[in-house]
């Protein structure tokens, strides 16, 4: 569905809508559809402006013109402008798939060579019954994604489902479609990064998606220090790793004396088209028994192949159990489970730091960072996110 626009002055008019036709469309691998955008100015105007193209399976030119690929299923076109303040996208569903012809299999003396670990295709995501939540941990919120908030206040079932509205204020935050997705298809969350140049110096976040307090009323008034995370996520074909390696993906705060302590960051560590790997940063805790510093770096100490087998344009579910530990004490747990297979287990983590209160786990902040340094993002890009699943317990 198109956005509307900020309001624009008189001297700047600015598009305040954009659709792109047909909405959707069936086709044969290697057919064509030519899509047309129409748009409407905050003067009346109706040019069409420079646009980014983007698709998740086939091809589209700079003017709009699809061709359908060879992988059967439901795919999309999206048309954004250049600024990414305005996107709109449209459905295709490709019938059937090119067959090719069979090749002789190799000789019986030559095998062919496995992949490398860097390209091994990961393993299936578990099913419901493998998954890792423990025992006795009480749900506290579950969210789909089958609709994104449309003003601070629309935290319904049709808007944030429970969560914080703010997310309405961000245009790069959108709703797509997948009916591959591992845990609540056919609606997930896309968080898209459009091509730009990245200010030195500052980083680059599509918005924020967030729970509202975990203690709060709107989830039981409950106080955690114990949580389980589940979520599918999966970056787009082309992503491009910024070159510092941090590529931020979701955040985990509690509250300890009325002020957010410690800030657990899941994140993809890699640059460029490079390997990915699943890591965690632990942004203001007090330290850890290894002393690494008030920032720890916490790589892969379990399923160090797995975590490093991160794969581009393709579903993983991660799951995480956070657990507080003691008041002042360097004995917090972090465990982290990458398609089911465990890839991190820290148990030296000082969490809560000395002081009159007690800490809880209390925000899940979606707010994917960029860089840190400046960089420049060259072709649109996106993260993605299927369900996020939260329970716990005291």
């Amino acid at each position: 569905m198109a956005r509307q626009s900020a309001p624009a002055t008189a001297q700047n008019p600015v598009v305040t809508s954009l659709r792109l036709d047909p909405r959707r469309v069936k086709l044969s691998p290697g057919e064509q559809v030519q899509f047309q955008i129409s748009v409407n100015w905050s003067n009346g105007a109706t040019i069409v402006p420079a646009l980014i193209w983007a698709v998740d399976a086939g091809q589209v030119s700079p003017r709009g013109l699809y061709t359908a690929g060879a992988v059967p299923g439901t795919h999309r076109v999206i048309a954004m402008l250049e600024s990414g303040l305005l996107a709109d996208t449209s459905i295709v569903t490709v019938q059937g798939a090119v067959s090719s012809p069979p090749q002789p299999p190799p000789p019986a003396s030559v095998r062919p060579a496995a992949p490398p670990a860097s390209v091994r295709p990961a393993a299936p995501p578990p099913t419901r019954g493998d998954w890792k939540e423990p025992a006795g941990f009480i749900r506290v919120t579950s969210r789909d994604f089958s609709s994104k908030a449309k003003t601070d206040s629309d935290r319904g079932a049709d808007g944030s489902q429970g969560w914080d509205g703010a997310e309405f204020r961000y245009s790069n935050l959108t709703i797509a479609q997948d009916r591959s997705a591992p845990l609540s298809p056919p609606n997930f969350l896309r968080m898209l990064y459009p091509p730009r140049a990245v200010r030195a110096g500052t980083t680059f976040s599509p918005g924020v998606v967030q729970t509202l307090s975990l203690t709060g009323q709107a989830y039981g008034a409950r106080k955690y220090r114990k949580i389980y995370l589940r979520t599918a996520f999966r970056v787009s074909a082309n992503w491009q790793g910024h070159s510092t390696m941090t590529n931020k993906m979701f955040f985990m705060r509690a509250t300890q004396d009325s002020v957010s302590r410690p800030e657990p960051i899941i994140r993809l560590r890699g640059a460029g088209s490079g390997p990915l790997q699943l890591n965690v940063d632990l942004q203001g805790s007090p330290r850890d028994k290894r002393n690494i510093g008030v920032q720890s770096n916490l790589p892969p100490n379990q399923g160090v192949a797995v975590a490093n087998n991160v794969q581009r344009g393709q579903w993983h579910l991660l799951e995480a159990v956070l657990e507080m530990g003691g008041n002042g004490q360097a004995n917090g747990r972090l465990r982290l489970w990458l398609d089911g297979a465990l890839t991190h287990d820290y148990s030296d983590i000082e969490y809560e730091g000395s002081g009159s209160q007690t800490a809880y786990w209390d925000v899940l902040h979606i707010a994917p960072t960029w860089g840190g340094i400046g960089g420049t993002i060259n072709a649109l890009m996106w993260l993605d996110y299927d369900e996020f699943y939260v329970s716990g317990a005291p």
